[in-house]
């Protein structure tokens, strides 16, 4: 694994060893160990991230104050730093394999977009910067609070510590809709441009964007 010289010196924040694992294979006490985990350290880590910016970019640490603008600096000094790799040739010929008799332009373009990944010290660095957007909602809006998602098992957040007191009353719906959040794939979600690039462009105010859309879904009385 080659680490950015940027990134060198950064402390990354690792599970114990039996939680190192997929989400999906948790057993009910080890989903309760990794949400203890997650959410005792949420305020740690998200200082340490904080600083380290701070440090590394020369900026105030009052501007990195866990607002919603601050999410810009985070984003740029993220976009600046980390990587992405190439997957093996193993890995390649099954991403072939799947989309074999998919038209050539579209087939050319799905294999270049999963040839690439984030490498492993971005995904690292993704976690703290999902501990630093829970310490933004927590912080900010009362009424949010945290919950361990057990159920339904399928779910993609399944055995994962979740963020809970959005509303979406869109009146399109037939009723009222509760989203949960899960910070690190929010955090994930906009990084994923690195890999799509040209056809999407990764913009400093992205992770603001997409959070944004989950503080529209924040009741006015928190």
């Amino acid at each position: 694994m080659i680490i950015p010289y940027e990134l060198m010196d950064y402390m990354p924040f690792i599970p114990p060893a039996e939680l190192q694992k997929s989400n999906y294979e948790f057993t009910k006490k080890e989903a309760s160990q990794y949400y203890e985990w997650f959410v005792l350290n949420v305020d740690e880590r998200a200082n340490y991230l904080r600083d380290f910016i701070s440090e590394k970019q020369n900026i105030e640490p009052s501007k990195l104050d866990f607002s919603p603008d601050s999410l810009i600096l985070v984003w740029k000094w993220f976009l600046s730093v980390v990587s992405v790799e190439r997957i093996s040739e193993e890995e390649l010929t099954a991403v072939k394999r799947i989309y074999a008799g998919v038209p050539q332009p579209m087939f050319d373009e799905l294999v270049k977009e999963r040839s690439l990944r984030l490498n492993v010290t971005a995904e690292y660095v993704l976690r703290d910067i999902g501990m630093y957007v829970s310490k933004m909602f927590i912080d900010n809006y009362s009424g949010l609070t945290w919950k361990l998602k057990l159920k339904p098992k399928s779910d993609v957040h399944a055995n994962l510590p979740v963020i809970v007191g959005f509303i979406d009353d869109n009146p399109a719906y037939e009723k009222p809709y509760y989203p949960e959040l899960e910070p690190v794939d929010l955090a994930r979600t906009p990084a994923l441009k690195l890999i799509r690039k040209p056809f999407e462009a990764p913009q400093n105010d992205d992770l603001l964007n997409w959070c944004n859309m989950w503080i529209g879904w924040i009741p006015k009385e928190y």
